[in-house]
């Protein structure tokens, strides 16, 4: 690029290239550098609609499908001129597939106690203001998606009326009519060419456990750490109004929130005993962190004074305490994450 004169290049959200600054004098040779690595120009040969994925599992630890095998075969449909087509290899939506007029990401199903690639298809959606959600249609295995979408391109052409949209056409087959449209295209889902997912050569695994590309895992905690602040603040506002009930209940929110994000962080679970008070379940899920731990316990202690004396000011402390020592936690290093659990226990119990 640069050898041609260009001094920057910008990739949009739909997957264009944006040459800016492009002068009259250095068209033609651009041009011949786009033609000699392969980069189309609008307006070449190719589907006459907006179609993008995201890399899926070719690329992304925590894909569960490979969308960007399934994007050339989509590139195929026939019958979807100026629709806005998105494949995702998720949920996480990195081809925003859920403003899409027709959205896929990738799920898992166990089909004969195996899993097989699946897409869940979404009708309708829409970016532009004031917008909204896609449709959410039925779930097909990965290799029948083509026929699936072919199946709603030629109902839609045939049978929409005059300038109606994908999804005004959509929420008049209503769910019923959509499975009957859609699902017919999925017979013979146990054959064997279903459990290998498009662009791949092996048997379909089920979906990856690792740290992916995208921002969902960081924006999750740090929305965890903004709800338990909101959380402390309802509290603070519920004392004024003299609410105890839900100044109570949302002290309790504020402490199980922050405990979610430094679970989520340290990648450990919280205790799934629904019996225990919820202070014993979370001095179990901390039984790894003994400072937690002893928080936990002067949070009780705050929480018992204040339902005896009606004096809530030292429990808000503590929470707030609380809060502080959940985002100072230094993290994880391989030795503490190795300590002996004998060892923990006897440190957890003499708290």
């Amino acid at each position: 690029a640069l050898a041609n004169g260009l001094d920057a290049i910008r990739i949009t959200t739909t997957q264009e290239i944006v040459l800016p600054d492009l002068t009259k004098d250095k068209l033609g040779a651009v041009r011949l550098w786009l033609k000699s690595v392969e980069i189309p120009e609008v307006g070449d040969a190719g589907p006459d609609f907006d179609l993008v994925g995201c890399l899926g599992t070719s690329a992304c630890p925590i894909g569960v499908t490979n969308a960007a095998g399934l994007v050339p075969e989509l590139a195929e449909l026939k019958n979807a001129g100026g629709l806005k087509i998105r494949a995702s290899g998720c949920h996480n939506a990195c081809s925003q597939h859920h403003v899409a007029d027709i959205g896929l990401h990738g799920v898992t199903r166990l089909v004969n106690g195996k899993p097989m690639p699946h897409y869940q298809i979404h009708l309708g959606g829409d970016f532009s203001s004031p917008g909204g959600l896609a449709l959410e249609g039925p779930t097909v295995p990965a290799r029948k998606v083509p026929a699936a979408l072919t199946h709603v391109l030629a109902a839609w052409n045939d049978a929409r009326a005059s300038g109606e949209t994908i999804r005004a056409w959509a929420e008049r087959l209503g769910e019923k009519g959509l499975n009957d449209l859609i699902l017919p295209a999925a017979t013979n889902i146990d054959e064997a060419a279903n459990f290998f997912d498009w662009g791949e050569s092996g048997a379909f695994s089920g979906p990856a456990t690792g740290k992916g590309d995208c921002a969902a895992p960081q924006v999750a905690n740090d929305h965890l750490a903004d709800l338990a602040l909101d959380a402390l603040e309802r509290m603070d506002r519920a004392l004024l109004a003299g609410l105890w009930s839900l100044a109570l209940h949302e002290a309790e929110r504020a402490i199980v929130l922050a405990a979610r994000r430094r679970l989520e962080l340290d990648k450990r679970t919280k205790s799934k005993n629904p019996a225990l008070p919820i202070i014993d379940r979370l001095r179990g899920a901390f039984k790894y962190r003994p400072i937690l731990v002893e928080a936990l316990e002067q949070l009780e202690s705050a929480r018992q004074i204040a339902l005896v004396t009606g004096e809530a000011q030292t429990y808000r402390t503590a929470i707030a305490d609380w809060l502080e020592q959940i985002e100072s936690a230094e993290p994880l290093t391989s030795s503490k994450e190795n300590v002996d659990a004998a060892e923990l226990e006897q440190r957890v119990a003499a708290l």
